[in-house]
């Protein structure tokens, strides 16, 4: 009769635990999924910026070599228009 109240009340213990245990799991799995999912559209995202940057980058460059160029052959041209233009302060 002992046996029986203990082998009861041990179903209804293990019964409880497995209870508890399948919802942890299940929460945690939710959050994991929520995480992974979070992780992947946050590493979308850094793709996008880095092709804009790369991007940016080439037309800043090929600015920078338009510019180098234009500073190259026409520096007098541009010496004459900032001092046409440009009221210098005295200097002390």
């Amino acid at each position: 009769m002992t046996e029986t109240k203990n082998t009861e009340w041990l179903k209804y213990v293990n019964t409880i635990l497995l209870a508890v245990i399948m919802s942890l799991s299940v929460l945690a799995f939710a959050k994991i999924t929520t995480i992974h999912n979070a992780q992947e559209a946050t590493g979308n995202k850094i793709v996008e910026v880095v092709t804009k940057q790369n991007e940016v980058m080439r037309k800043v460059d090929d600015l920078d070599a338009r510019v180098k160029v234009l500073e190259i052959n026409y520096m007098n041209e541009i010496k004459t228009w900032v001092d046409a233009n440009y009221v210098r302060k005295p200097q002390k």
